[in-house]
């Protein structure tokens, strides 16, 4: 499976990559620190799984969310979000976010949530 992490942080993306590298047939890892970057690598590479910062793109965040889902519907977005509450998740939701984590105190959900993915993909062959 091939995952891309879009985030601002370089730290953040550095930890994320450990933590999705826990995960269980991951191929490849790719990450952007930047909105222009991040387009490129959705159109080039087509990740199964996105790791998404919904604060990445500061002039509207959910711009990025809205254009994978309906350009790349079956891509499976992972928001990740410091800013928890009922609004910002509902937004994302409504977008089509496949799942929602506070980026501080569930970030070990994430090799088990990219394992689970990748069973029901295997299952689905």
């Amino acid at each position: 499976m091939v995952i891309s992490i879009f985030d601002n942080s370089i730290d953040i993306i550095n930890r994320l990559k450990e933590l999705v590298a826990e995960a269980e047939q991951v191929s490849s890892i790719q990450y952007a620190t930047n909105y222009p970057d991040a387009l490129e690598m959705v159109k080039s590479i087509k990740p199964d799984i996105i790791l998404l910062d919904i604060n990445f793109h500061n002039k509207n965040p959910y711009d990025l969310l809205k254009h994978i889902k309906t350009q790349f519907s079956l891509t499976i977005v992972i928001v990740l979000s410091i800013h928890i509450d009922e609004k910002i998740q509902s937004q994302c939701d409504m977008l089509g976010a496949d799942y929602f984590f506070d980026k501080y105190y569930e970030f070990d959900k994430i090799p088990g949530v990219i394992n689970s993915i990748a069973a029901s993909k295997k299952r689905s062959i």
